[in-house]
């Protein structure tokens, strides 16, 4: 499964991700892409997993017959520890989620 990191997300969080190929959307020269021009390349591009921490784009984006699917990280607190301490969780998450949908790790409303 090969995971793109939003540029709003530490990389630093790729290593805990073991067995997945990850990259980053800096890394692939899309810093300042909007969210749906971006979902589009990453799929275009073989990206099975947008990960990010734009909680908005639940309400933005419909990816009904996408290949793609996100996964939204709401860590409790600020900082690349709050969001590495959901490393578990997300490993949890990318086990099952399919094609086309979104969850939400961490804090749900």
């Amino acid at each position: 499964m090969r995971i793109l990191f939003d540029e709003n997300l530490s990389f630093s969080l790729a290593g805990s991700l073991v067995g997945y190929e990850c990259s980053h959307v800096i890394r692939q020269g899309w810093s300042g892409t909007k969210n749906g021009a971006l979902l589009g390349l990453a799929e275009q591009t073989g990206y099975d997993v947008l990960l990010t921490l734009d909680d908005d784009l639940r309400f933005e984006q419909n990816l009904t017959g996408r290949r793609i699917s996100v996964v939204i990280l709401r860590p409790k607190r600020q900082g690349k520890q709050a969001v590495e301490a959901l490393a578990g969780l997300i490993l949890r998450c990318l086990g099952d989620i399919g094609p086309g949908e979104i969850r939400v790790v961490g804090e749900v409303d």
